[in-house]
């Protein structure tokens, strides 16, 4: 098979993946298809899925680490995450930033944060005690917990985001 992505779109593709800012520039300045779609060869490469839009992979890196973090009575510490991934969410924003058409995308940005939230539901009805709950059982029901999980109602606040 035919190699279907430019050197460009593969250095975008790695940038975003190894959260290379400086990279990144350059792929831009190399004319990278912000638009693009993963490849079948960046796919075995980089393991994301064939046909996912390239902001998506960015929100990828960016956020799908919160599926699994617990959290306690100090809740969730936005700014520390933020912190810790600066590097992912500055490509994130950038990309977001550039407005670009997922239209030819199988699997968009949206879809991706879906199935971050389904992940992190999963998780917490899965094993609560993992992520936190014995902190909290003695003042709120297993479904009360997980309805307030301060990480969801962040990973939320995506979505408005990536409405077109």
């Amino acid at each position: 098979m035919q190699n279907t992505t430019n050197k460009a779109d593969d250095k975008l593709l790695e940038a975003i993946y190894e959260s290379d800012v400086e990279l990144f520039k350059e792929a831009l300045k190399e004319g990278a298809n912000i638009n693009g779609v993963v490849s079948e060869e960046q796919d075995e490469e980089f393991d994301f899925q064939e046909g996912e839009s390239y902001l998506s992979t960015a929100l990828d890196i960016a956020l799908s680490p919160l599926a699994y973090i617990p959290y306690d009575k100090k809740g969730f510490d936005k700014q520390k995450y933020e912190s810790n991934h600066a590097k992912a969410f500055e490509i994130l924003n950038a990309l977001k930033a550039l407005n670009p058409d997922e239209s030819k995308a199988d699997f968009k940005a949206k879809d991706r944060l879906e199935s971050i939230l389904e992940t992190r539901d999963m998780e917490l009805y899965d094993d609560p005690a993992v992520y936190g709950y014995a902190d909290f059982e003695e003042e709120m029901s297993e479904e009360e917990w997980i309805s307030e999980d301060p990480i969801k109602e962040y990973l939320e606040s995506f979505e408005k985001s990536l409405e077109s």
